[in-house]
């Protein structure tokens, strides 16, 4: 995956999850949410289930709006 591709799908990811909770207020279902968005990160396929629903329990967002872009 391309680096401006993986930028996109975090900025997508971003989007949403911009409404939820901090992690440590996400209620049960937004973790589950969260969780099953994770299952679509590439880079993270390696990771066992385990690993990605703790994950979903402290992960956060940022969004950048010149992420990946040079000056």
């Amino acid at each position: 995956m391309s680096t401006l591709r993986l930028i996109d799908s975090i900025n997508s990811i971003n989007d949403i999850f911009g409404s939820f909770n901090r992690p440590y207020e996400r209620t049960p279902e937004e973790l589950e949410l969260v969780y099953e968005e994770l299952l679509h990160v590439k880079a993270l396929s390696h990771l066992s289930t385990m690993v990605k629903r703790e994950l979903a329990t402290v992960i956060g967002f940022e969004h950048h709006i010149n992420a990946g872009r040079h000056s």
